[in-house]
């Protein structure tokens, strides 16, 4: 028995391993992608945005508006400061508004020795807010971006003046599936095929309640990131790492004024998710929108934006004295900063929105 495997084994397992390695070896070579510096990369794509430099990694942001109150977007899983095109300029007009690209994502540079995880996010946004100068901004986080501010809310909470969870990452998962490792010619081929245009418009299709708002712009928008340098390592690296989770008494923790905000119709992270988040946030509200996915600041945009103002406006009313947050120019960035020092806590907790039009508050 055990010379019948063994002969199996060299007649067909070898040969047709060697025969996979060498078409993805093939497959790689005819797929190659730009290996494109970050600020080249965003000249080629024509991506709107400055770069500041600290803790050994270039980070890619947009800064609109000269507002007291400080908003920061954090983008989701595959995400990027496109994730939130149709947010900026209506909020700039009444905040500063910034959105970053978190590190590994997007246009910020990849560092090999960074750690990609939820918890490693939060530092380089932490770090990011003291490189330019931002005092008790308020965090709007999408999906995993929602759990990269949460972590941020519990490690520096006199820091942060409120949060914005929408359809948000965090509780914790019951079942975390490995990714086994591969050799290296499988892992590019692997996520050439999972980063296709058919893939990616599937993935988004599932993301929004409205389908038909998928488009090939859009698509370009998610898979350009790709041509960055060192993107494709750094992503297998990022699926392949595991890292402590929140766990439900941490979020317990949290106390500063909540706004959570969740599509009806989200097929990836369930609306009784934003449930039991609103449960265990003390003081959280939740407004559910009608007729979005996944993704309702795309879909619901003028409704999300008029919730985070309203919210905003209470939370994140300036201390006596804080001052306005700090841009540095274009492409140029001072040293990291130490961590801020503890501001004193806001009197009295922010009030949420009620609903508005098309909203199911709850």
């Amino acid at each position: 028995m055990k010379r019948a495997v063994t002969a199996f084994f060299f007649k067909v397992v070898t040969p047709s391993l060697a025969g996979l390695l060498t078409f993805a070896v093939l497959f790689n070579a005819v797929t190659a992608k730009a290996q494109l510096d970050p600020e080249r990369a965003i000249e080629v794509k024509k991506v709107e945005g400055s770069f500041v430099s600290g803790s050994g990694v270039r980070t890619h942001y947009i800064k609109q508006g000269d507002g007291d109150t400080a908003i920061v977007f954090i983008h989701g899983f595959g995400g990027s400061t496109y994730s939130w095109r149709e947010n900026l300029e209506d909020l700039a007009h009444k905040y500063t508004v910034i959105s970053l690209d978190v590190r590994g994502f997007g246009y910020t540079s990849r560092d090999p020795a960074a750690e990609y995880s939820p918890r490693g996010y939060a530092t380089h946004v932490s770090t990011f807010l003291d490189i330019l100068g931002v005092r008790r901004p308020i965090l709007v986080g999408h999906s995993l971006g929602g759990e990269v501010a949460m972590r941020i809310a519990l490690q520096r909470p006199n820091d942060i003046a409120g949060l914005v969870l929408i359809d948000s990452a965090g509780l914790p998962m019951e079942r975390r599936f490995q990714v086994p490792p591969v050799p290296q010619p499988l892992q590019t081929m692997l996520l050439r095929l999972a980063t296709s245009k058919r893939i990616v418009r599937a993935g988004l299709s599932q993301a929004f309640y409205d389908r038909s708002l998928v488009n090939d712009a859009m698509i370009a928008a998610y898979r350009d990131p790709l041509d960055v340098e060192r993107a494709e390592e750094m992503l297998w690296r990022m699926i392949r790492t595991t890292a402590p989770q929140l766990n439900r008494s941490e979020l317990q923790q949290i106390s500063i004024p909540t706004l959570i905000l969740w599509g009806k119709y989200d097929r990836l992270i369930p609306l009784r998710n934003g449930e039991e988040l609103a449960s265990l946030i003390k003081g959280a509200r939740l407004v559910v929108l009608d007729r979005a996915g996944h993704i309702p600041q795309d879909e619901r945009a003028d409704d999300v934006n008029a919730l985070i103002d309203s919210f905003a406006s209470v939370a994140g009313k300036p201390l006596p004295g804080q001052p306005k947050p700090i841009t540095p120019p274009p492409r140029a960035g001072p040293s990291p900063l130490p961590s801020a020092s503890p501001s004193p806590s806001p009197t009295g907790r922010g009030v949420a929105p009620g609903p508005t039009g098309g909203l199911l508050s709850r």
